[in-house]
């Protein structure tokens, strides 16, 4: 077996560390992407290449080229070598006991699960962070492998659940029974914000030749056609993100009248260019978008509120980005009984509301646009007391009626300093319970 080295890594910024034992392995050539099933072992991602262009093109900032396993080096006992930095020239990596994937901050994720091979060439990626939910995940990824398509895509799995993991078995099975390529990563750092940009970070480095990049929530159902509508969407008007409809699907269809309530009913009823999208549950967003913000993408300042993709898509738009909606590229939502309570619709009203001031206080820099800022916040008060009264006086339902008034409400308690953090651990879980 080669000696350790630490390989030069000037001209590279951030240069990378492993934090495990690693080695060049000059026996074999081993081809972009290729997997090796040594017995008894998972197998392990090997993302390899040579010009170190690549490297700086679509890692840009890091020394990793890959990781693999050698069959011949399996039972070595693995050489404890902490910070050891390695070239984007070398071609292979040993890298033992387990796998990691890393991006440019050098923060590292387990790799779980992944498909036999990884097809590096693919043009689309389909991104899905999940937490706790198990059994709806295997409809989401079913819906996936049901896609009609000719497009080459991979799936990027993201569990959030660092102690249960309970969403692993359900990847390996997807990796195992389809031939989808893809992976399935561990983001032990619990949060929305944090599971998305690992989703999207990990499939726009272990994918370097994708351009495009789509979401879809764990509790969520893709019609057959979506990805190929989104991607042909993205293309032919060469739009920067795009965006479909979210239809509720309410497991008690007594509650079939909130779909025209606005926490569920979409944006937009016709295709065509819009001004912006507002959440990331169906979306698409070109490599370009990402490379013209700064990182991370989705705010951390939102990870625990909810609405880091609405601060994200109002960056995109100060950034002159352009936004379609696809009306034909339909998501289906599945609903519980507790988000169809009274309680929990003026909560999410609230939560907007906060959402609305913290993503719209990021781009007051001036006084005179702080100003503004808290006059709108003001204003609100009144008009959506009056908003609310012309639903009522049409006989909208009081959760509907409300609505308005709960936002302009959640704006200035967000001001306030008052504000809900619903994607926390332990209020995701209780809100997973009623799914079960």
């Amino acid at each position: 077996m080669p000696d350790k080295e630490t390989a030069d890594v000037s001209g590279l910024r951030n240069s990378l560390t492993i934090r495990r034992a690693a080695a060049v392995n000059i026996n074999r050539r081993f081809l972009p992407g290729e997997l090796l099933f040594p017995p008894s072992r998972m197998p392990l991602f090997a993302f390899v290449t040579s010009d170190p262009s690549t490297v700086s093109k679509y890692w840009p900032g890091t020394g990793i080229v890959g990781v693999m396993s050698n069959p011949s080096d399996i039972d070595q006992p693995s050489v404890s070598r902490p910070e050891t930095t390695l070239s984007p020239n070398v071609d292979t990596l040993w890298h033992t006991p387990d796998t990691e994937v890393f991006h440019p901050s050098g923060f590292a994720r387990d790799v779980v699960a992944r498909s036999r091979t990884l097809d590096v060439a693919v043009d689309a990626v389909v991104c899905i962070p999940t937490f706790r939910r198990p059994e709806h995940l295997r409809l989401t990824l079913s819906s996936i492998a049901a896609q009609l398509t000719q497009r080459r895509f991979a799936v990027v799995i993201v569990e959030n659940d660092a102690a249960q993991r309970g969403s692993i078995p359900e990847a390996i099975r997807f990796f195992t029974e389809h031939s989808i390529p893809g992976l399935c990563v561990v983001e032990t750092r619990q949060g929305n914000c944090q599971a998305i940009n690992a989703a999207f970070e990990t499939a726009r480095a272990v994918f370097p030749s994708a351009t495009k990049f789509l979401m879809i929530d764990d509790d969520e159902i893709a019609s057959r056609h979506w990805l190929e509508r989104m991607a042909g969407a993205s293309e032919a008007m060469d739009a920067d993100i795009v965006g479909g409809p979210v239809l509720p699907q309410f497991i008690d269809h007594e509650d079939d009248y909130l779909a025209e309530h606005p926490a569920f009913r979409p944006a937009y009823a016709a295709t065509g260019p819009v001004s912006m999208i507002y959440g990331s549950g169906n979306c698409l967003i070109q490599r370009r978008a990402f490379e013209r913000l700064a990182s991370p993408s989705f705010d951390l300042r939102f990870n625990f509120l909810g609405g880091g993709d609405t601060d994200f898509f109002m960056r995109c738009r100060r950034q002159g980005m352009t936004f379609h909606w696809t009306a034909d590229a339909v998501i289906v939502e599945t609903v519980p009984q507790s988000r169809t309570t009274l309680k929990w619709l003026m909560s999410r009203g609230l939560r907007i509301g906060a959402i609305n001031y913290h993503a719209q206080s990021k781009g007051a820099r001036t006084t005179a646009s702080v100003l503004k800022l808290w006059t709108k916040l003001i204003a609100l008060l009144p008009l959506s007391v009056a908003r609310a009264g012309v639903l009522a006086a049409r006989k909208a339902p009081a959760a509907i009626a409300l609505h308005p008034m709960m936002v302009a409400i959640g704006g200035v308690l967000a001001a306030l300093g008052i504000e809900q953090q619903p994607y926390k651990g332990s209020a995701v879980a209780r809100e997973r319970l009623s799914l079960s």
